[in-house]
């Protein structure tokens, strides 16, 4: 009976603290949209300049907020045992390559350089293509939020006999040991203020983690000194010439 009590106490605090986050989460884009249009809606003397400056700060905001709530319901559609995947032969390291190749622009704003080693051209696995394709941009979006700009984020993809191994490093603060273990939670941030500016819905690495698990892999951060380093571990599929 104390097991089960305990079970029911800790799968309601998971409920009550699913809604509090997502609350939290929407709360400040939403405020920043329903600001900008009462301005707007409210002033019939505003200029034609100030109505485009508040409705393009609403669109942004609004923009954020449906990809907060897209990142949301892939969460809820990954976290359940019937999600569809769609498995075909896949060359991660021209994965790779694309991936890194479309973040060039972010690379270049935040003045980030991007350094890739990578040990064959032509390395396969079996996956699903998008869903893959997800982990890589959302470790490669964390590495830009959380690196320190005007330093090198790393990006390595070896192998051995049976497994493909890609590391994205970026430098900048480390993450705190007591931090780690808790990181691909969902929701999780490390940073105790939950700023807008550092983090979106904290899904990101919890979707990683859910699809890196559909696909039988590992994932996983390591972090020190100035270096964090997370590394997805996936099954290598033998291709015959």
């Amino acid at each position: 009976e104390r097991l089960a009590f305990d079970a029911e106490r800790n799968a309601e605090k998971q409920k009550n603290d699913l809604i509090t986050n997502v609350a939290h989460d929407l709360r400040t884009p939403l405020t920043t949209i329903v600001g900008y249009l009462e301005l707007i809606k409210n002033n019939e003397h505003l200029s034609k300049e100030d109505i485009q400056k508040y409705s393009t700060v609403a669109y942004e905001k609004a923009k954020k907020l449906q990809g907060m709530m897209d990142d949301l319901f892939e969460f809820t559609s990954l976290d359940k045992a019937d999600v569809r995947v769609h498995m075909t032969t896949l060359n991660i390291s021209e994965l790779i390559l694309q991936i890194v190749d479309e973040f060039y622009p972010t690379f270049q704003e935040h003045d980030l350089t991007p350094v890739i080693n990578i040990a064959q051209p032509n390395l396969f696995i079996q996956g699903d293509g998008q869903l893959i394709a997800r982990v890589f941009d959302n470790l490669l979006s964390n590495a830009v939020k959380y690196g320190q700009d005007g330093n090198d984020i790393k990006i390595e993809v070896l192998t051995d006999d049976q497994n493909v191994t890609i590391k994205i490093m970026n430098y900048g603060h480390p993450i705190a040991q007591g931090d780690l273990p808790y990181i691909f939670d969902k929701f999780y941030r490390s940073d105790a203020s939950r700023s807008s500016s550092t983090g979106g819905t904290g899904l990101g690495l919890a979707i990683a983690k859910n699809i890196v698990q559909i696909h039988n892999g590992q994932i996983f951060a390591t972090s020190h000194k100035e270096k964090t380093t997370f590394v997805v571990v996936l099954r290598k599929l033998q291709i015959q010439d």
